[in-house]
This record gives structure tokens, C-alpha cells and sequence, in this order.
């Protein structure tokens, strides 16, 4: 279902979120290694976005109206095709996590690394408010997750860590 490098980056991306929002002191030595782990982490899932396998790769086409109405004939009628990966509110979740996580690294680095902006008030409310948007979008996520395994009849965690699910 997911192949190795993409679990490796979720859970990268979660670890790097998790320990950066809730654990690790603002503009400590980990905080900024962890922010340029995430970055990495994009700049590698932004790779495998286009030349990984079929399940990894982006798709704006995920996006059209036609996709939406499928996916929502597919939840009324609670049948999720269990061969697909994201449906379309799940690219749309990972557009806008590859966007905060990216714009989250470039604020960070910028106010710790770039004189000019260092204690910047603008920058660091842009930075906090992207921290705060992507916790939205972590509980959004989980949330879907569980309910569209329960509506949806669908496996989605355990394909998550194991790579595979049941046809």
C-alpha cells in the first residue's frame, strides 16, 4: 500500500512535529535540528511525490469535482476502494503539510539564523500561527483517519506501519 520511504517520512514528519511543538524549547539546538529534519523530509517527500511509486506520487487530477463526487458517493455508500491511497481531502491535507511544514522551516530559519529578522514579532507570529495550523490540520488528520476507518470499513492505520492491507 505505503512504501518504506513514504511511512519513513509520516512518521518523520510526526516525530519532528510532536517533539518540536509540545517538547523542545523554541530556538534550541534540537528544535532547529528537528525543523531542518522536517525540511529535509519535504524536500525528499516533494522528490517522491513525483518519481516514487503510484501511491506516493502527487495528483492535482485527485483534485477535480469528478474525484469529489466519487469519493463522496463512495463514503454515503460507506465502500472505500481499499486499492487507493489518499482520497481527495487527503491530498489536499498533504498540499497544505508540505506548504506549513516548508514555510514553518523557511520563518524558523530566518529568525535564527538571519540577523536581520532575529526577535522579528511579525516572523514569529507567522511561525507560532503555522505551528498552531498544522496542530489543526494533525487533529484533522487523526480524526479522518479513525472515522473513515470505522464508516469507511477501510484499514488505514495498520497499512501506515506495516505497508500493507487486506484486499
Amino acid at each position: 500500500m505505503w512504501d518504506p520511504l513514504l511511512r519513513l517520512l509520516h512518521w518523520i514528519f510526526f516525530v519532528c512535529f510532536v517533539l518540536n511543538y509540545w517538547v523542545l524549547e523554541t530556538g534550541e539546538f534540537w528544535h532547529r535540528a528537528l525543523g531542518l529534519l522536517a525540511l529535509t523530509a519535504v524536500f525528499c517527500r516533494f522528490f517522491w511525490g513525483f518519481y516514487g511509486p503510484a501511491n506516493a506520487r502527487f495528483s492535482i487530477k485527485a483534485l477535480s469535482k469528478q474525484h469529489w463526487v466519487s469519493h463522496f458517493y463512495h463514503v454515503k455508500k460507506r465502500q472505500i476502494d481499499p486499492t487507493t491511497g489518499h482520497n481527495p481531502f487527503g491530498y489536499l491535507l498533504l498540499y497544505l503539510v508540505i506548504i506549513f511544514f516548508t514555510v514553518l522551516a523557511v520563518t524558523g530559519l530566518l529568525l535564527e539564523e538571519v540577523d536581520y529578522f532575529f526577535g522579528s514579532d511579525l516572523l514569529e507570529l507567522i511561525h507560532g500561527t503555522l505551528a498552531d495550523s498544522l496542530f489543526v490540520l494533525a487533529c484533522i488528520h487523526v480524526t479522518a483517519v479513525f472515522v473513515m476507518q470505522w464508516w469507511g470499513k477501510i484499514a488505514l492505520l495498520k497499512p501506515m506501519l506495516t505497508g500493507k492491507r487486506k484486499l
